[in-house]
């Protein structure tokens, strides 16, 4: 039996389905089998039911015969199929094979999966055809220096810029990240030209709300800038400034706790004394979840400092959502969307009626969640998310394209690579593949130039992972690996996020070690230049970039793809230089600036950005 659901001449449309758009599925099982009947056995996900479509037989050959189904399904949701073939008292189950997603006949297999959504799902076109940079914003620029009055007198001001952030606990075992370089809102407005000359189009800022740590995932206050980093004045500045450029800003949403050292908490008793920790009274109160009040509460993955939020408590919902709410408030004052942080945390009535929020006040403002898997078939807390089928999230963080383009790039195999990137394509509507922010990089992760050290970290303690910088012939091959990921980072579907720095060839191992100054005047000029050089193309080929993904060749370290009708991609991650043949044409190498035909050559750990000029 032949199916291949990636193959236009098996399915369309390719990959998610639209509400009530019309399906075409073609199959073409061995004419000796002489099937009497083929069904398509459709079944929605979490449904005890199922429903059977009958494939009409359209072409008898000597060696297949041909079998087609056009059929609509009308309810968005997940779901699920397989095929059957009766003949005569048997009935042959067929699924996928999970090596490559194509048809074979046994009983078990996986079924595929088919992803309907709501037929109005549109996603903002200013984002898609951009370049995000991710900023850490006390580490990236420092323009002047803060009032320290009104500043919390725990803070450890470093006047060393560049320094190793302490990553070491305190005495009593709690982690700090107390330590500030100072690097503020006003620092990033003054940087506004370089980050242009980079192509950024959108700046994601990580929180900048007031909160107790430098990296600020503890709300303390979701109505005020940060004094470290500025205030609302500087904020609507810096949006202004940005869009003068064509650079918008978008924002981090932590939702699913707050600070245990915040207006709403106030366990430390900074704020007054209200709070939920001092007071049942509080308007805050029904917003957490005591065990034993006021000590005992659930909090972010066991850390009190975190304290977790009731979600669905209406007060809350109302406050995050509401008209004047504090969505609204910042979407108001300049930015242009939400990157929601840990959204497997966020219950489906937030979502829905954040959406809701976002899209009524600006209805092209971006809305990306921090989801490490598919999140098309997401299941968090025992439910099954619907991130990406209209209602709630307008894409994802694209860890799933991270982990393909890093696996590759360190010696995996390119079938692998395919597997990867096409299941994504396959599974998530294209509005959401448009705004993919896809990331090699975050301040989560290592850093990408790191993350290609031929050094094993598990050997290494973190004292001397905090020293550690790779040798110049290990830094010079894991210079090469990051300029081919990148490569392939700005030419797949969705839109690039450059995590502040590592186009300048920063190192660095986990939080906190991830999160250094970035190195004004000590950049690795070859890497910043291959980024510039990259952003430059992705905005002189963005029409051709927003063109559908095929793959033309995947075998061993070599992948070759293409977009739209006019860029092929090519990538050698082996040690060898690799003949590779494109399609019939002549092309311009925008890597080289050189014309080529269409048999050209790889070098070892090289890559072709080739537009078909004829």
């Amino acid at each position: 039996m032949l199916y291949d659901p990636k193959q236009a001449q098996y399915k369309t449309p390719f990959g998610a389905v639209k509400a009530g758009e019309l399906i075409k599925l073609r199959l073409l099982i061995k004419s000796h089998l002489l099937a009497e009947g083929v069904d398509l056995v459709l079944r929605k996900d979490g449904s005890q039911g199922q429903t059977k479509y009958h494939f009409s037989r359209i072409n008898i050959q000597e060696d297949y015969t041909e079998y087609e189904l056009n059929f609509r399904v009308k309810e968005i949701g997940l779901y699920l199929y397989r095929f059957e073939i009766v003949k005569g008292d048997y009935l042959y189950f067929c699924g996928k094979n999970e090596n490559d997603d194509l048809a074979l006949i046994a009983d078990w297999l996986p079924e595929w999966q088919l992803t309907i959504y709501d037929n109005d799902f549109a996603t903002p076109d200013w984002f898609s055809y951009g370049v995000i940079y991710q900023i850490f914003v006390d580490r990236f620029y420092k323009e002047k220096s803060p009032d320290i009055q009104g500043i919390n007198k725990d803070y450890i001001l470093r006047e060393d810029w560049g320094g190793t952030p302490i990553y070491e606990c305190a005495p009593n075992g709690d982690i700090r990240n107390n330590d500030f370089f100072g690097g503020n809102l006003a620092g990033i407005s003054s940087k506004l030209d370089y980050l242009a000359d980079l192509g950024v189009t959108c700046i994601y800022l990580c929180p900048i709300f007031e909160a107790y740590s430098n990296h600020k995932y503890d709300t303390a206050d979701y109505m005020k800038i940060d004094p470290m980093f500025g205030n609302t004045e500087g904020f609507r500045s810096l949006c202004s400034n940005a869009l003068q450029k064509g650079i918008r800003i978008i924002l981090d949403g932590v939702f699913s706790h707050t600070g245990s050292d915040s207006i709403y908490f106030n366990r430390n008793g900074r704020y007054g004394k209200g709070g939920a920790f001092n007071s049942k009274e509080s308007p805050y109160y029904n917003w957490y979840s005591f065990k034993v009040w006021p000590h005992e509460y659930q909090s972010w993955w066991g850390i009190n400092t975190l304290p977790t939020v009731n979600k669905e408590d209406n007060s809350y919902l109302d406050f995050i959502t509401g008209e004047n709410g504090v969505l609204c408030y910042w979407l108001k004052n300049g930015a242009s969307g939400w990157r929601l942080d840990v959204a497997d945390e966020l219950p489906d009535i937030f979502l829905d009626k954040l959406r809701t929020a976002v899209k009524s006040e600006k209805s092209d403002g971006i809305i990306i969640g921090e989801v490490w898997e598919d999140a098309s078939n997401k299941e968090s807390y025992g439910v099954r998310r619907k991130y990406l089928l209209g209602s709630q999230l307008d894409s994802v963080m694209n860890y799933p394209f991270k982990t393909a383009i890093i696996d590759f790039i360190k010696g995996g195999l390119a079938q692998n690579f395919e597997k990867q990137v096409m299941t994504i394509l396959q599974n998530y509507p294209q509005p959401s593949i448009n705004c993919l922010m896809n990331i090699i990089g975050t301040h989560d992760t290592i850093r990408s130039l790191t993350a290609f050290s031929s050094i094993d970290s598990n050997k290494l303690s973190i004292k001397e992972k905090a020293g550690y910088k790779m040798n110049e012939l290990d830094y010079n091959h894991a210079r090469k690996q990051l300029m081919l990921a990148s490569a392939l980072q700005f030419t797949l579907p969705g839109v690039p996020c450059i995590y502040y720095g590592d186009e300048a060839g920063m190192q660095g191992y986990e939080d906190p070690l991830n999160r250094r100054c970035y190195p004004w005047g000590q950049e690795d000029m070859e890497i910043l230049n291959w980024y510039k050089k990259l952003g430059k193309i992705r905005k002189a080929y963005s029409n051709a970039l927003s063109g559908d993904m095929k793959i033309i060749s995947s075998l061993g370290q070599v992948i070759v793809y293409s977009r739209g009708e006019t860029l092929i991609i090519a990538a050698n991650i082996g040690e060898m230089p690799i003949p590779v043949s494109l399609p019939a044409g002549a092309y311009l190498n925008l890597i080289t600036n050189e014309e080529v035909n269409n048999n050209i050559t790889l070098n070892s750990k090289s890559c072709a950005i080739l537009y078909k000029s004829h």
